[in-house]
């Protein structure tokens, strides 16, 4: 894993460093590679792919709302936590789908809980997964896969680039989905809890990101409910 720290006040990046290497210890972790920035161009200039990214927002030149828009055109998954002194620029760090937003001075107790939830988020979207389909194989990140769900005897996968038909059937793919991200609300069909857009409860459905609309079956209407509850605090 590696982690890039950036703001124009060398004390600011030396005490998130001693931070993040006292919460790896502390969960007898291997220390990750920290680099530090002072300037959103030093940041930008560097080749290294980065799987967690504080940064500030407020630095002359190129700022850290800029900087993060070119990271993330390189690299979808990278996760970045925003650092400012105003709360001004919530609106534009959400607008770039910032993880977390933690404002100066920093809270340490907020901010472990936010490293643990960095961690956690970037380890599940840094998964890769084969997807055997009729026309070959195609490997896709796990956050990709919106739901799958069977289909003329066979299956078919939902991904956010297009849809795979795979001879694989339900089982093959509860196995390799086994995760707390993803949930069977009826037989036939799993879905990625991530992808879901909306929760309708007199109709007993769920609209997905893609726009498929998925029963809950009563049986597990309940398991799902409580599960997705689970889900939405274990990433927030």
């Amino acid at each position: 894993m590696i982690f890039a720290i950036c703001d124009d006040n060398p004390d600011i990046c030396i005490d998130i460093r001693n931070h993040i290497n006292r919460y790896f210890k502390a969960h007898d972790l291997s220390i990750p590679r920290c680099e530090i920035y002072h300037s959103g161009k030093e940041l930008v200039q560097s080749k290294l792919t980065y799987d967690i990214v504080f940064i500030d927002v407020e630095m002359p030149g190129i700022n850290g709302i800029n900087a993060c828009r070119i990271l993330s055109k390189r690299n979808k998954h990278t996760l970045f936590i925003m650092v400012t002194s105003h709360d001004k620029y919530i609106d534009d760090a959400f607008s770039l789908h910032a993880f977390r937003f933690l404002t100066k001075p920093i809270d340490w107790p907020r901010f472990d809980k936010c490293l643990m939830n960095a961690i956690n988020a970037a380890n599940t979207y840094n998964i890769k997964v084969n997807i055997p389909h009729v026309n070959g194989l195609t490997t896709v990140y796990l956050d990709e896969i919106i739901m799958v769900e069977t289909y003329n005897r066979k299956t078919q996968i939902h991904t956010i680039d297009k849809p795979y038909i795979s001879a694989k059937d339900m089982v093959f793919w509860e196995s390799l989905l086994n995760t707390s991200g993803f949930f069977s609300p009826t037989r036939g069909c799993l879905i990625n809890m991530e992808h879901v857009k909306f929760i309708d409860n007199n109709e007993n459905t769920i609209t997905m990101d893609n726009g498929k609309i998925v029963y809950i079956s009563r049986r597990r209407s309940k398991s799902f409910r409580d599960s997705y509850l689970l889900y939405i605090k274990s990433v927030t």
